[in-house]
């Protein structure tokens, strides 16, 4: 699960004025926010927008006071560079003359209202100060009696008031019916939060996107350990209605408001198992945490330390099946031409008895095009292929392999793997090995392209199990390479590249 399902993206940032503390316990009168929402459409993201009070956006606005004040908003396609819609503000300082009058604004970027109204369906021909051929639309106005005021436009207040009232009805015609959340709170001295969420309509998308968070991160005292910039405050999954169903919850000492029999990490539910498992299609009996008990599931323990996390058995199972079942619900009576399948395991140091994981746990990732496939392997982290690095992250997992597969005929294209011993065929390292049988210049050019932009000449490429290759490389090598990689013979029986 990731971003690229979704078609448009919200942002807002601005300073959230509710109580904190910084890193020293010390209190801070407000923190710095930046919030993504990602949607399937673009209506749903526009009246997402809506439903944030447009007050917030004027700091003299009383509704700032105990909440959070919003200095910018914009909505987005999310292979866009340059925004669809904006939301600014005009002082009075800045409309010395009154024209154009002091108040917020949308900004219909490199568009204008009549073009936005096509694009979306909207009528906004109540609006006030409605000019189809206008790029803004003043959406609330200033004043001065007896103190600064902000009056909301007529039609803005209907608007909203029927997204209220229409929203909590039962023939609301919902794209997404719950949100997944992450919140991720900088390790630095300036505090600032970075809030994520993911509007799904489906529970079992909602879940699978809560558990691709890393659960060492839960911990702030692990993730400053790890060197991470931030680590996650909050992660939880709500549905439509603001109801919350699960969320991740750290039980580490006595001030754990948690009543739990051990100190570690947790799904915490908010409803009953066996409606979590009908709502989102996951059967957790699977899993060895299904009986822990029916409102807290352990996910992870700490060591007697508490300077790494080990993952309960029943874990990684689960995330496996959870993806599995995903990927077969998402893509049922439909084949991609690619899988990009990934072979995790648990490090050696991460629990005593290997008793525990004696089985590989494969994820599968359906793939549209080998350059897509190339993109999710580059999303790996470099240093979660190898075993001793992930341990000393604190992270229990590491990449033993990830393969591109053609789905056609099951055939291996692309494997990236380590060599972690000197041997007499292959020294130490990160190595890509190409199927003889795919060698192409337009498929070197990508893997040329990939390797550049993760480690560069850290990295070997092989065709076949013998002769290794250092990129980049320049084009004419590419393609005198590419063809006598087809007709040089291997003394072992197979093609390889001469050196």
């Amino acid at each position: 699960m990731n971003d690229n399902i979704f078609n448009y993206m919200l942002e807002i940032t601005g300073l959230d004025n509710r109580i904190h503390s910084d890193a020293n316990g010390n209190f801070i009168p407000h923190m710095e926010f930046k919030e993504t929402n990602y949607f399937l459409t673009l209506c749903e993201t526009v009246e997402s927008l809506l439903l944030t009070d447009i007050r917030k956006f004027e700091r003299q606005s009383g509704e700032t006071d105990s909440d959070r004040y919003c200095e910018y908003a914009a909505i987005r396609a999310i292979e866009a560079k340059e925004p669809l819609l904006e939301i600014f503000r005009l002082s009075f300082e800045a409309t010395l003359k009154g024209s154009p009058a002091a108040g917020i604004y949308m900004h219909f970027c490199d568009s204008t209202t009549e073009k936005f109204e096509r694009l979306t369906g909207y009528d906004l021909s109540g609006f006030s100060a409605y000019d189809p051929n206008s790029p803004f639309l003043q959406v609330a106005s200033y004043a001065y009696d007896k103190g600064f005021k902000i009056f909301i436009d007529e039609a803005l207040s209907n608007w909203v008031h029927g997204l209220e009232y229409y929203e909590l009805g039962p023939e609301f015609p919902e794209e997404w019916n719950y949100k997944t959340s992450v919140i991720q709170t900088s390790l630095g001295a300036s505090q600032s939060n970075e809030i994520t969420n993911y509007h799904y309509q489906n529970l079992s998308d909602a879940v699978s996107q809560l558990l691709q968070i890393e659960i060492t991160r839960l911990d702030q005292h692990l993730a400053r350990k790890s060197e991470s910039k931030s680590w996650i405050s909050k992660a939880d999954i709500t549905k439509r209605g603001k109801d919350k169903l699960v969320e991740f919850v750290t039980a580490k000492d006595n001030s754990s408001r948690e009543v739990v029999s051990e100190q570690g990490i947790y799904l915490k539910l908010y409803l009953p198992i066996k409606e979590l498992e009908q709502e989102s299609g996951i059967d957790l009996s699977r899993s060895g945490i299904y009986n822990h008990d029916d409102k807290h599931l352990l996910v992870a323990n700490y060591d007697k330390y508490h300077t790494k996390l080990l993952p309960y058995p029943g874990y990684p199972p689960l995330l496996t099946s959870i993806d599995n079942d995903h990927v077969l619900h998402k893509h049922a009576g439909e084949k991609e031409p690619y899988l990009l399948q990934i072979t995790w395991g648990l490090t050696q140091y991460a629990n005593g008895d290997d008793s525990l994981f004696k089985q590989q746990q494969v994820k599968n990732i359906p793939c549209s095009s080998v350059d897509e496939a190339l993109s999710g392997m580059k999303e790996l982290d470099i240093r979660f292929f190898d075993e001793h690095q992930a341990y000393r992250q604190h992270y229990p997992l590491y990449v033993k392999q990830a393969d591109i597969i053609d789905s056609s005929n099951s055939t291996v294209i692309v494997s990236k793997f380590q060599v972690k011993e000197e041997g007499e065929q292959l020294p130490v390292g990160i190595y890509m090995k190409l199927n003889e049988d795919y060698v192409s210049m337009e498929l070197l050019k990508l893997l040329r392209s990939h390797l550049a932009e993760t480690q560069g000449n850290s990295h070997h490429l092989l065709i076949t199990d013998t002769k290794s290759l250092r990129l980049p490389l320049s084009e004419e090598t590419l393609e005198r390479r590419s063809k006598a990689a087809k007709r040089t013979i291997n003394p072992r029986g197979g093609s390889g590249l001469k050196m």
